[in-house]
């Protein structure tokens, strides 16, 4: 039996809007479910001795890839990062690197046996890595803004405090 033009029309209307709202519930539920982390900004925090100032986004990203090695006092960089593993080293890997954790291991790897560099210290707590670089001169590290709060220099990005 078919059903009269007009029923057919309300039944395909009811179909699109049950699809609309399954899709847009989905996404919502998606949407809870990332972590904090997935949103957050970073910033960049630094030696009192060595590190500049304040930095441009190119100059920040020439030094986490090893191709800059000192500062312009002549200081040696020393780079901290998180662990790929952690959220904040997954954030870092996919902002600075446009890559995984693991693809940024590997690409200092390669730069550390090429000779063109130390080796990036690795921290699974920024609190960690916060007080390396505060006791180690020339070091810059990575945390998110929310990890900057109470660090002894925070360093600007392109004149922002986060990024």
């Amino acid at each position: 039996m078919e059903l009269p033009r007009k029923l057919r029309l309300d039944f395909n209307k009811g179909t699109r809007m049950k699809t609309s709202l399954i899709l847009s519930l989905a996404t919502c539920l998606a949407l809870s479910i990332l972590t904090p982390s997935a949103f957050a900004q970073l910033s960049a925090v630094g030696n009192a001795k060595g590190v500049n100032p304040a930095l441009t986004m190119s100059e920040l990203k020439a030094i986490f890839k090893g191709e800059k090695q000192r500062w312009s006092d002549g200081t040696k960089i020393v780079v901290a990062l998180m662990e790929p593993s952690t959220p904040s080293g997954t954030k870092i890997a996919e902002k600075v690197y446009n890559a995984t954790g693991n693809e940024v291991k590997k690409q200092w790897l390669a730069l550390v046996f090429q000779g063109k560099t130390a080796p990036p210290r690795y921290f699974t707590s920024e609190e960690t890595l916060k007080e390396f670089v505060k006791n180690t001169d020339g070091a810059i590290g990575l945390v998110t803004a929310e990890a900057s709060e109470n660090a002894a220099k925070l360093v600007p990005i392109d004149g922002k405090k986060s990024f």
